[in-house]
């Protein structure tokens, strides 16, 4: 007959080690810990038997159901290490909506295409520009250089917070969503190429252009790209850039539409001549101060529009993040962690949180349609740290103001010999 207390220390030492891992998996993890290695660690390779006892019935089939969903393919030596991260994903997204459907917890998650991810899987993202030499430039260059006249008169100074004293202290609505007032364009999906810096900034120069009732006109991301690139530009594609990059390039060259230079993804080509095309350009752009206050931001938003944002998108709950208001800080390191632009289109307060309403470049199976609610207030992921808006200059083609229906014969050439690479 076996030992009663040899029976009981068994019982509690699997109960400690299950309690374990829920503890870990509901808690930030440090960068070294690999989820599959954790799981392995405990369950050994028996991945099947750790997805029964978190309520995964079918792992197989759900994992194959998955791949075929996102169209994942991956080299035969990885498929543990991805079964792994999708079942850590699943029991992250269990626990979180339990707390979510109790009331412990303000936010929800869902399994998506990020679902077989690791902690260094994020190549869709880059911190390759935001270091201390950029943060530099910006606070000794962009602010002053580049600065508005409502915040910026002497230029031996960045921010004389006396002369808008009474503008960033006045009271703002409770709520702020520039998507009602028809001026944000549809979420895009960057997909897996780190090109963040391109939509956010287009999608800021976009609404920029609709607040003075102009047309909102969908930017081709891909002539940015082309053309946005080294040596000239720090920027490089798929590996990261900064906005200020598609800033200057826009105020010089302007933008063209998105139909004419489809998304592929990656680099193609060379940067095509535009001539005769149409263009939007921006008249100025400007950072806000390094680490800003939410009133600076709130008053910027209000006043000139839609602003692009940088923050750390690298943590599971932001990856997985399907709805309500993301509470978890995430990391706010600003030389180290700051790797993905967003657009932030409005603020507002529910439940009892104040948060930022967050456009996103992951399509719009990701999150709330595209979108996201970050809790307000506590520098969330860093979303305080670098924070710009832009100014609209023309709408015109070779620098002649015409309507936004005119194509020319250039044009019409140049979309269509696009069109067929991206079909072939």
């Amino acid at each position: 007959m076996p030992n009663f207390y040899n029976i009981y220390f068994l019982i509690i030492f699997y109960f400690l080690k299950l309690n374990q891992y829920v503890y870990l998996q509901l808690s930030p993890l440090s960068p070294e810990i690999e989820y599959t290695n954790f799981i392995k660690s405990t369950y050994g390779r028996n991945l099947s038997k750790f997805a029964l006892e978190i309520g995964l019935l079918n792992f197989d089939s759900n994992f194959t159901d998955f791949i075929n969903k996102y169209q994942k393919q991956y080299q035969s030596d990885e498929v543990e290490y991805r079964k792994g991260n999708f079942l850590y994903s699943f029991n992250l997204v269990h626990h979180t909506n339990k707390d979510f459907d109790r009331g412990r917890l303000a936010y929800r998650l869902s399994l998506n295409r990020f679902s077989d991810y690791g902690l260094n899987d994020n190549y869709f993202i880059s911190q390759k520009y935001v270091n201390p030499t950029y943060i530099a430039k910006l606070g000794a260059s962009s602010l002053r250089l580049n600065g508005d006249d409502d915040f910026e008169e002497d230029a031996t100074t960045t921010w004389p917070l006396q002369s808008v004293r009474s503008k960033i202290m006045k009271q703002f609505p409770m709520n702020w969503d520039w998507r009602t007032k028809g001026v944000v364009s549809q979420v895009k999906d960057q997909g897996n190429c780190g090109s963040c810096w391109i939509f956010a900034a287009l999608s800021v120069i976009e609404s920029a252009h609709a607040i003075i009732k102009n047309p909102l006109i969908p930017l081709s991301e891909q002539y940015i790209m082309n053309c946005v690139k080294p040596p000239k530009y720090v920027s490089d594609g798929c590996a990261g850039g900064t906005v200020d990059d598609v800033y200057s390039f826009v105020q010089n060259s302007g933008a063209i539409q998105e139909f004419a230079f489809p998304y592929f993804g990656k680099p193609i080509g060379t940067c095509p001549n535009t001539t005769g095309f149409w263009k939007e350009t921006i008249s100025k752009y400007t950072f806000l101060p390094i680490n800003s206050t939410d009133r600076h931001i709130m008053w910027a938003l209000y006043n000139k529009g839609p602003l692009a944002a940088v923050i750390n998108a690298g943590d599971k709950q932001f990856e997985l993040y399907s709805g309500g208001i993301l509470t978890t800080p995430g990391n706010r390191d600003l030389f180290t962690d700051q790797n993905h632009y967003i657009t932030i289109v409005g603020w507002g307060h529910e439940n009892g949180y104040d948060y930022w309403l967050i456009k996103n470049s992951w399509g719009t199976d990701w999150g709330d349609g595209g979108f996201a609610k970050l809790l307000r207030g506590i520098n969330n992921r860093g979303i305080n740290s670098i924070v710009s808006y832009v100014e609209a200059g023309s709408q015109m083609v070779d620098s002649e103001a015409c309507s936004i229906h005119l194509i020319t014969f250039n044009t019409w050439i140049f979309i269509f010999i696009n069109w067929i690479i991206l079909l072939l």
